[in-house]
């Protein structure tokens, strides 16, 4: 059985997908899957173009079918290795790194598969195995001659916050390896913010800004702000406190075990939540998006990550008690029977409004940061997904006020509805790790436990950007990051405009 040559269309949608036009795959698989829904290649790239937009379960058994009608694992090892990716998302580590070994098997030289196993046992904390296989590898290509991106990628992150000589080889690895005028692929745009945070730790600032200005310059889409600032308006508008209280009633689920941990991403949400998973009456989920699915049961739609809502007046008690029982079966009943469940989606805090209906019994942890620091961590970052607000400083300010306009009025909709909410203010946190994490459990409705002050000891394995900070002790020197770049960041600053220029000093409200 031959592939033969991909379909008319095929090259659209593959480099749409590669340099991360999510909307763009889409369009350009459906029309594919009408003209050829046998092809093997169109089926797995409509898997993983599935996957990216949470549709796991679906792009599983997609792949896994894919895979039956191989020819022979040859044939199969790249459609292993795009399953190995979804079991990741759905952070089933064992059965990634399984489908990794069954594709190594069948190509063993592929720096693609070394790579990905090597990320793999990076974030298993398997850091001598990952250092062994990369080292191996990397040790092939001469002095003068450009390493293969995806393992010089894989090392780097390896490398991070390394001792001088080992980064130097990092940086010296991924400067020969990242073409001059690349490509704009998720795969180039990571490895130039991964090289941008090794210059960061060589304290060469200029070099690393420019490597995420480069990497934000290179994103397919742009941020919209037209979109967000109509959300912001509608929810203000409709979820009122009174309308909110009107609606609390019959459907509501009586769990108390839900503990929702908002914020802006990198404001200190995985910091939290690791606090609070080394409890031993806590689960932890990390960010699911349980709550996003049961807004799509409320009426909210699917564009701007599912979060317009209908007003409370049109909710019944029948669709509250099915959102409610949504987000039990998927969160709630597999991790009981734990006191305390965490969820720590940042963008939650679109959907605060629901929780007086769903779970009246619910905390909610807004974590909170300076938000010079939190935006360009923001932008620093190489996210997954659908984050464009992210890619430009401007934006990323603008971005910012309608989350803290937002959380103003969310905040006072909980309190008219008894739902408490605790500002945990990440230079606090690092400041005074004790004390913080003290009224964090407390906060929680739990006992003190001493494993709560080492959340970095814990085994469990964080599936977030955050992954390898949380494996060390709590640390201070991320406040203040800003000012290494000030220079830079005026673009931002302006658009912050009067935000609060230092969250330290946020309101603490004290647990109900």
């Amino acid at each position: 059985m031959s592939l033969g040559a991909p379909p008319t269309g095929y090259a659209e949608a593959l480099g749409a997908y590669k340099v991360g036009d999510l909307r763009r795959a889409a369009l350009a698989i459906e029309r594919l899957l009408r003209a050829s829904p046998d092809d093997l290649r169109v089926r797995s790239l409509s898997a993983m173009v599935g996957a990216r937009s949470g549709q796991l379960d679906q792009s599983e058994q997609t792949l896994l079918g894919v895979i039956a009608d191989c020819p022979d694992e040859h044939t199969a090892f790249g459609v292993r290795h795009q399953l190995a990716l979804v079991h990741l998302q759905q952070r089933r580590l064992g059965d990634a790194l399984t489908q990794i070994d069954l594709a190594l098997a069948a190509s063993p030289d592929s720096p693609v598969l070394l790579s990905a196993k090597a990320d793999m046992l990076l974030t298993a904390n398997r850091r001598d195995e990952a250092d062994a296989l990369l080292t191996g590898e990397l040790d092939q290509f001469p002095d003068d001659s450009p390493p293969n991106l995806a393992l010089a990628t894989a090392f780097a992150r390896l490398r991070a916050r390394a001792a001088a000589p080992e980064r130097d080889r990092a940086i010296a690895l991924l400067e020969r390896a990242i073409p001059a005028k690349a490509l704009p692929t998720m795969e180039v745009r990571r490895a130039i913010h991964q090289l941008g945070a090794l210059y960061e730790d060589a304290e060469r600032f200029d070099e690393a800004f420019a490597c995420f200005a480069r990497a934000g310059n290179m994103a397919p889409t742009r941020y919209d702000r037209a979109p967000i600032e109509s959300l912001v308006a509608h929810l203000v508008r409709e979820w009122t406190p009174g309308a909110v209280k009107r609606a609390v009633g019959e459907g509501a689920s009586a769990s108390e075990a839900p503990v929702f941990i908002v914020g802006m991403p990198r404001s200190g949400t995985s910091l939290a939540e690791q606090i609070l998973a080394s409890h031993p009456s806590v689960e932890a989920v990390g960010e699911s998006d349980a709550l996003s699915e049961a807004a799509c049961l409320l009426g909210a739609d699917n564009t701007l990550m599912r979060a317009r809502l209908s007003p409370p007046a049109a909710l019944t008690p029948e669709s509250i008690a099915q959102a409610a029982a949504s987000y039990t079966n998927a969160v709630l009943t597999p991790n009981a029977p734990a006191l305390r469940v965490t969820d720590k989606h940042p963008m939650n805090f679109l959907r605060l409004g629901l929780l007086p209906l769903l779970f009246p019994g619910a905390r909610v942890v807004h974590c909170v940061r300076d938000p010079r620091d939190t935006c360009l961590s923001c932008f620093a970052q190489h996210f997954v997904g659908d984050h464009p607000y992210a890619n430009q400083l401007a934006d990323l300010g603008h971005f910012y006020r309608q989350y803290l306009r937002l959380m103003a009025h969310w905040r006072s909709v909980l309190e008219e509805a008894g739902v408490p909410m605790l500002d945990l203010v990440y230079e606090r946190v690092v400041a005074d790790p004790e004390a913080e994490s003290r009224a964090l459990i407390g906060f929680a409705g739990l006992d003190w436990h001493d494993a709560c002050l080492r959340p970095h000891e814990s085994e469990r394995i964080t599936w977030t950007h955050s992954n390898e900070q949380v494996r060390r002790p709590v640390y201070a020197t991320s406040a203040g990051r800003w000012r290494r770049f000030e220079r830079h960041l005026t673009p931002l600053i302006s658009a912050l405009g009067d935000a609060p220029p230092d969250e330290s000093q946020a309101e603490q409200r004290p647990p109900r």
